[in-house]
């Protein structure tokens, strides 16, 4: 096992051939829009997306906050199985593939939106089994990034998302966490004190009630869900 702040042979290795990857791609997009192979361009960016996601599942693992992560993968793979398809498939599969592709992608929104749903609903009530025990926790300090935002009213905007880093002494030991989820609102002021529930077992694995957490990824689930249904309906009243 390696020490912390240092990697393991396996992770050099592993990081290594990621980036070769990750630049083969790049030249070979590169090298195949130059000579109008429109085939192997689609082929070589569904990689490109296919190895970014796998770089971002491997070094930051597949977490509620995280999950859109899988999209990345998911539309690489359809993209070279697609592109594939397309420059050495029979005509029939050709012609069914056709049909098939906006199926595929409006399917791959239902089924995101409700990993995106049930995950949050799962996540929580596992978290709530594990952390049963209540303690008051100070927040000693708001960590904050920026996201970005587009609207078609408002032109693209720049706002600030906060999360806290709570301080609890516990079992004659005291534990700093950072929560891992930033929003707008709905977060606690420096030096404001909130109660939490923390796992007996393992002290830095916290669980801090949160409804509009909740229900903004339930809500974001919901939407993924209801465009994909509405827009696979439209598409099939029309075949």
């Amino acid at each position: 096992m390696s020490k912390p702040g240092k990697y393991s042979a396996g992770q050099v290795v592993f990081t290594v051939i990621f980036i070769l990857w990750f630049i083969a791609s790049i030249l070979g997009l590169i090298y195949f829009s130059e000579n109008d192979n429109t085939g192997m361009v689609v082929l070589l960016f569904g990689n490109y997306l296919f190895i970014f996601g796998l770089i971002g599942i491997y070094f930051g693992g597949i977490k509620l906050k995280n999950i859109w992560i899988l999209l990345f993968p998911t539309i690489g793979l359809v993209l070279m199985v697609s592109s594939a398809i397309f420059m050495w498939g029979s005509d029939k599969a050709i012609l069914q593939l056709g049909e098939l592709i906006p199926v595929l992608l409006l399917c791959l929104f239902i089924v995101v939106g409700t990993g995106l749903v049930l995950g949050t609903i799962v996540s929580d009530n596992n978290l709530k089994k594990r952390c049963t025990y209540q303690i008051i926790a100070k927040c000693v300090k708001l960590n904050s990034r920026l996201f970005r935002s587009t609207s078609r009213d408002y032109g693209s905007k720049v706002k600030r998302l906060y999360a806290p880093v709570f301080s609890y002494y516990f079992r004659n030991k005291n534990y700093e966490v950072e929560y891992d989820f930033y929003k707008r609102t709905g977060y606690p002021n420096v030096d404001d004190r909130v109660y939490i529930f923390i796992n007996p077992d393992y002290p830095t694995e916290i669980y801090w009630p949160s409804k509009s957490t909740k229900l903004l990824l339930i809500a974001m689930g919901s939407i993924f869900i209801i465009a994909g249904a509405i827009a696979m309906y439209l598409f099939v009243s029309q075949l």
